[in-house]
This record gives C-alpha cells, sequence and structure tokens, in this order.
C-alpha cells in the first residue's frame, strides 16, 4: 500500500525535474505507484467481483486534482482503462468500475479468451455462406453437383444430354445450335 505521502513524494519530484527525460521517467514512477494502489484496491478480498466506485478509487489515491494535469480525474480514468479496467454501471462518482483478475487479461492479452471462441464461430458460419452461394450460384446456370462430380471424375467437360440443355448452353449462338442440331441428329 502506497501512502500519500509517497504520491506527493513523486508529485514534488515532477514538479521538480528539469528535462524532459527526467519529468518522463519521474510521470512514469507516478503512473506505476497508482497503478500498484488501484490493483491493492481491486484485490481486496471484501469485494470478490472486483467492482468500486470512481469516488472510492479517488478518496484512496487522495490526490485527485482537477487543477493538475498529472493528477486529474481524467488521467485517473486513463490509467484505469489503460490497467484493463471498465465502467460496469453508472457515472462520474458513483460509477462502479470493474477491474478483470490478472489472469483474465493475460488471457484476453493472448487471444484465448471467448473471443477466440466467436471468431471460430464467425468462420464457420462465413464457410456455410460461402457454400451457399456456390450452391446458388450452380442452381442459376442449372449445373448439378453430380454433373460437376461426373465431370471431375470422369476426366471430361460437362456434356448437354438432352437437346434443351445443348441449347440452353449455346446463349442463342447460330453455330453453337447448328452444332447441338448436328449432336442430336435434329432436323432444321
Amino acid at each position: 500500500m502506497v501512502n500519500i505521502s509517497d504520491f506527493l513524494e513523486i508529485a514534488d519530484r515532477l514538479r521538480a525535474a528539469q528535462d524532459a527525460s527526467e519529468k518522463v521517467a519521474v510521470s512514469q514512477e507516478l503512473q506505476l505507484a497508482i497503478q500498484a494502489e488501484i490493483q491493492d484496491l481491486f484485490d481486496d478480498p471484501k469485494y470478490p467481483n472486483r467492482r468500486r466506485s470512481f469516488g472510492a478509487i479517488k478518496i484512496r489515491l487522495g490526490i485527485i486534482d482537477d487543477s493538475s494535469a498529472e493528477f486529474s480525474q481524467a488521467r485517473l480514468r486513463q490509467i484505469l482503462f489503460g490497467m484493463g479496467a471498465r465502467v460496469h454501471r453508472g457515472d462520474g462518482d458513483e460509477a462502479l468500475w470493474e477491474l478483470p483478475h490478472k489472469d483474465e487479461q493475460s488471457k484476453s492479452k493472448n487471444g484465448r479468451s471467448d473471443i477466440r471462441s466467436r471468431s471460430r464461430w464467425s468462420y464457420i458460419y462465413a464457410a456455410l455462406g460461402a457454400l451457399a452461394s456456390i450452391f446458388a450460384i450452380l442452381a442459376w446456370f442449372e449445373v448439378t453437383p453430380a454433373r460437376i462430380w461426373e465431370s471431375v471424375f470422369d476426366g471430361g467437360p460437362i456434356e448437354e444430354r438432352t437437346y434443351e440443355e445443348c441449347t440452353r448452353a449455346a446463349n442463342d449462338t447460330f453455330v453453337e445450335i447448328m452444332k447441338c442440331k448436328e449432336k442430336f441428329g435434329v432436323r432444321p
């Protein structure tokens, strides 16, 4: 547990920092101290759901002041979101924040959470949609899967079995229609 005096000491060092690199280092130290304190607050066994109000978080830190960019409520919200916390319900000081357990956070970062299983289902639905589209296109051109199977495994092109199929495949081309007539013995 970090003391308020520890936060104030880091804040004094931040104000006294001379160059940008020193300010960045002290600012990161302050952010890590705030994150550690927030983590301790959410790890309290009295709150197994890991939910705390924004007001309780501010009181625990004791340094939140909107007149300073480092200690503002907006900065605190940024830190909370950066830690993986989310607002469960409400707003303002009554907003109930929830911070998942560390193992839940690492699972989601490793891609082993529920998101992965949902994406697996989306692949299955996409494959089913693609199959339905293929069958719709085949039906449009009146080609059955049996004829495709026959063509692939018999080694030849799809042959028309009737004069009507042949003329349909000819697409009103005179030469192709004449070939159909010749093939099926129909006299002109």
